[in-house]
């Protein structure tokens, strides 16, 4: 009595045509992430400015926030004694800033006003460039550049 089952011919089969759907899908799958990871820093780096400035306003004493593209992250000053710090590293397939640029900080005052600035994040695959926008006032505005607006521009940050 013959029982139903799968030939090898059949197996091999449909092996390959798994292998293939994963050879196909990882890299966008793995893209995919990476660009999810991205904009869930930014909004974090703009989650953590909000609150920061909020705390400012709330505590009545200065805070700082510091910008360094060297150690590729954000510091958000979360005492008002100068030690408490939420450090936001990028992620790996997110550039802060040009690795030549000194580091840049904000004093954001008791009010909740602080000087204006530009923070630059890069995307190392797409090339796209990110801003976060500080304007005089403490306002925060995430601007998106894709490649071709940068070339046109002839104004790569880099």
């Amino acid at each position: 009595m013959r029982r139903p089952a799968f030939t090898l011919a059949e197996m091999i089969l449909v092996l390959g045509i798994v292998a293939l759907t994963l050879l196909l899908t990882t890299p966008r799958v793995i893209r995919a992430y990476d660009q999810w990871e991205q904009q869930r820093y930014l909004k974090q780096v703009e989650q953590e400015w909000n609150a920061t400035l909020m705390y400012a306003r709330s505590v009545h004493h200065s805070v700082l926030v510091k910008y360094e593209p060297t150690n590729q992250m954000v510091k958000f000053q979360t005492k008002s004694n100068g030690r408490g710090f939420v450090e936001l590293k990028a992620p790996h397939s997110l550039q802060v800033g040009e690795k030549r640029e000194g580091s840049r900080n904000w004093k954001i005052t008791a009010d909740g006003l602080t000087g204006p600035g530009t923070m630059v994040f890069f995307d190392k695959q797409t090339e796209e460039r990110y801003e976060a926008r500080i304007q005089m006032g403490g306002t925060f505005k995430l601007v998106h550049l894709p490649p071709s607006e940068i070339k046109v521009k002839g104004d790569d940050g880099r």
